[in-house]
């Protein structure tokens, strides 16, 4: 990526980056190159690593897809090309959806696989539906809850909804989309609170309801990803051997990745310290790692010290980790501690270890730079290229176009008849043959005094004063045309404003048809030679 992706302003507007007819060529260079690594991770070689990751990832994908009954058409074949994204377990909007419709319909191909990174392991925010505000409501935007979350706790640690949480989102949702007057999205939805009764009925903490219900819905588009969840993956033997890998030398891959977050932040011109991560903290013997600790409900922030040979969990005791990867990943197989990564190891490990292609949204990529940086300089190779997905979709799109296109002509039209009354004589249908003499007199005076004006001739102020008399005269002549005109432009303004609030493209996937998603996406795959 030379320069950042742009999100697409036109809705239908789809960016995909690389091209689509470039990602099996893409994925295959990745493959090959991976085939080459010689770094060793715990007591196995990367290529080993690689190759029981992925079969880790793939049975886990399995195994959830069937429990959460949801269609999966991969087979777990590691040789496969694996084609990854990934997001938080939201009703994120349709920009978000794309990268699902896109890997899918990769995937739809004899020997490749798509797969669906859940991060469950991302602090939980509250689960909501994000819709058009009724008129009248001073924002154009609302939210109606799903699932609240507990400061600090993680999406796998929430309890799920019950029934009634469920019911009384839906019927609130179904209100909210009904007031604001858009009948499809009435509909759409309609459709998706039916999985979603489905799902909750048998999925267990909110992200397994959200994910079922998503995929029961999209369903009617023939999606066939796979499902991995963070929280599990986080549990298998290979991410264990990559987090002890890293923790057992916390000192140098703090330098790496906080050198490269100040690079960064230097280049971009980027003051926050959250962004684009917050640096790993030093104090004293103990370094902090870029994993979190789950405990209980809470994410927990996690250090070592390598002197001492402890792992320091905050409100948690410390654990006897030892000073090299081998007795880390003991430590963690022996305490039940359980870890989970935090941005920069999440994309990493899914980018080296398991995914052939990973595919981000702009937001995720705008980031990835830091990730690519610490990949190159940690484990000393060139980090493996990712792809790019995004889409923009609003609600009524033609509809807004076109009350705003009608809009700008009533407002081209009001400032003529102030500015230059005697240009609408004949539209301003004036009762009478008095009243129209009086005005076309007035009209060929402006005409007889612009043309003195220009020509130079007599008193410039005299004469502009004349004229602006003139022009007042003509505006009292179609005075009753003027109001109109303005009635007309109030009214497609409120007509505007409330087309505005269906362009927001931030609205939740629920309130759109996934087969117009899809066909969105898969037009464009289509342009690009992809089957």
């Amino acid at each position: 990526m030379t320069s950042p992706a742009r999100i697409p302003r036109t809705s239908g507007e789809v960016l995909i980056e690389p091209p689509l007819d470039e990602w099996e060529a893409v994925a295959n260079a990745n493959a090959r190159a991976a085939r080459s690594w010689t770094f060793i991770v715990g007591d196995a070689d990367a290529v080993t690593i690689r190759r029981m990751a992925r079969e880790e990832a793939l049975a886990l994908s399995r195994a959830d897809c069937e429990r959460l009954g949801i269609a999966c058409g991969h087979e777990p074949d590691p040789d496969a090309l694996v084609v990854m994204t990934g997001h938080q377990p939201d009703l994120f909007h349709p920009g978000v959806w794309a990268k699902h419709f896109a890997v899918d319909g990769f995937a739809h191909c004899e020997g490749r696989v798509a797969l669906d990174l859940v991060v469950d392991s991302d602090e939980a925010r509250k689960v909501s539906l994000h819709v058009p505000c009724p008129p009248g409501e001073p924002s154009s935007s609302c939210d109606v809850v799903l699932v609240g979350a507990a400061r600090g706790s993680c999406y796998a640690c929430e309890p799920p909804p019950d029934p009634e949480q469920v019911e009384e989102f839906i019927e609130a949702a179904t209100d909210a989309i009904e007031r604001s007057g858009h009948r499809p999205a009435l509909h759409n939805f309609g459709r998706f609170a039916d999985r979603l009764r489905q799902a909750s009925a048998c999925a267990g903490p909110p992200v397994e309801t959200v994910v079922a219900a998503r995929r029961r819905y999209e369903h009617e588009a023939g999606t066939r990803y796979g499902e991995v969840f963070v929280s599990r993956q986080s549990q298998t033997r290979c991410f264990k051997a990559f987090a002890a890998e890293v923790i057992a030398d916390a000192w140098r891959f703090a330098d790496i990745f906080n050198d490269e977050v100040r690079r960064y932040r230097a280049e971009t011109k980027t003051r926050s310290k959250a962004h684009p991560f917050p640096e790993l903290q030093v104090a004293g013997e103990a370094v902090e790692v870029p994993f979190w600790a789950l405990v209980g409900r809470a994410r927990r922030r996690v250090a070592y010290d390598p002197r001492g040979g402890r792992l320091l969990v905050e409100d948690a005791a410390p654990v006897d980790a030892g000073r090299d990867p081998r007795s880390v990943m003991r430590a963690l197989d022996q305490s039940g501690l359980v870890i989970v990564p935090r941005a920069v190891t999440l994309t990493m490990f899914q980018r080296l270890f398991v995914a052939d292609l990973f595919v981000h949204g702009v937001g995720g990529a705008a980031y990835e730079r830091v990730t690519d940086a610490v990949i190159e300089r940690w484990f000393g190779i060139v980090p493996p290229r990712y792809a790019v997905v995004s889409l923009t979709m609003r609600l009524r799109a033609e509809a807004a176009l076109t009350v705003h296109g009608s809009l700008a002509e009533a407002q081209r039209r009001l400032r003529r008849a102030i500015h230059n009354p005697e240009e609408m004589l004949g539209e301003a249908g004036l009762a009478d043959d008095e009243s129209r003499a009086l005005a076309e007199g007035l009209a060929e005076e402006k005409r007889r005094l612009l043309a003195a004006l220009a020509a130079g001739e007599g008193d410039a102020r005299e004469l502009g004063m004349a004229i602006r008399d003139v022009n007042e005269r003509l505006r009292a002549a179609i005075a009753p045309f003027v109001e109109a005109l303005k009635g007309e432009v109030a009214r497609l303004e409120a007509a505007a404003a409330q087309e505005d609030r269906y362009a927001d493209r931030t609205v939740s996937f629920p309130l759109f048809d996934p087969r117009t998603v899809a066909g969105a996406v898969l037009s464009h795959t289509s342009q690009h030679g992809v089957s």
